[in-house]
């Protein structure tokens, strides 16, 4: 999700030195649990791994791993039944023709067949160009901190899903539903998917520099007419859901290593901030 929702995917230059990254670490201590909150980059350098020593012994200690989504649980027939057409409507039928050609013309230089992607509903088409634009400015980076700890997980770990699949294209789709034409306008002729931006954000989660980090992410939807409704849509009610699944967290028992997008984390209405006005101490460790 984009060069606003790409940010928040990357969220996010490792020098020479041998410094961790720092990241946005926190923990909360329940009567009988405890809860690790990471927030996560998508995407990474290779050299950003291991990550600090105090965030590796949190993890190894804990036994559930809690993601926003699974990434080995993703079945690509979701794909299929709920961002394909399923009759003979095209996706050049509901696209305007302005937009539909920045489409074809992307999806070309890909090297995606027309037949293929011709069938993909709009959000579905936009959301994979996204990812491909995404991809190609970031060539020097590789999958990121869930990748890392899903790999390093032992037999004795569950793994936890704070969204399901669907519910993350549901989010796309809002957007799509909410105004179609700014839809394609913001996603596909205002987002350059800036590279500059993408590194900037980067290096703000190896510092831990939160103030930077909301500031960039700010900045983007500057200017932007339906910037309150994305906000909302993208972050702030996936956020209050998030901090709700935490609280049911510290009410169990057990200790519970949450990696989310650090754009659902951090600022004022981020899960650390909802988790304060609900009574919770989140502790910043790193």
């Amino acid at each position: 999700m984009k060069k606003f929702v790409s940010l928040l995917a990357v969220l996010f230059l490792i020098s020479a030195s041998n410094l961790f990254p720092k990241g946005f670490f926190y923990e909360i201590v329940g009567k009988n649990s405890k809860v690790y909150l990471l927030g996560s980059i998508h995407l990474a350098k290779q050299d950003a791994f291991p990550l600090d020593s105090v965030i590796e012994n949190a993890f190894a200690s804990c036994g559930n791993l809690v993601l926003e989504v699974n990434l080995n649980n993703i079945n690509p027939m979701e794909i299929f039944q709920y961002g394909v057409f399923q009759d003979t409507t095209k996706l050049e039928d509901v696209v305007p023709p302005k937009y539909f050609k920045i489409m074809d013309s992307l999806f070309t230089i890909y090297a995606f067949p027309k037949m293929m992607y011709n069938k993909f509903k709009p959000w579905v088409a936009v959301l994979i160009l996204q990812s491909l634009e995404m991809t190609k400015a970031s060539e020097d980076f590789i999958s990121g901190v869930e990748t890392y700890f899903i790999n390093k997980l032992d037999s004795s770990q569950k793994v936890l899903e704070l969204e399901s699949f669907k519910e993350q294209l549901d989010v796309f789709q809002s957007l799509y539903n909410l105004d179609s034409e700014h839809f394609f306008e913001y996603f596909l002729t205002k987002n350059n998917n800036d590279k500059t931006q993408f590194d900037k954000l980067y290096e703000a989660w190896l510092k831990g520099d939160e103030k930077s980090a909301i500031e960039l992410i700010e900045k983007e939807l500057e200017g932007f007419e339906l910037a309150k409704q994305y906000r909302e849509i993208l972050l702030e009610s996936r956020n209050r859901r998030m901090a709700n699944d935490v609280e049911n967290f510290l009410m169990q028992e057990g200790c519970y290593f949450v990696v989310v997008g650090a754009g659902h984390l951090i600022g004022s209405n981020g899960i650390v901030n909802l988790l304060h006005q609900k009574g919770y101490e989140a502790k910043r460790v790193k």
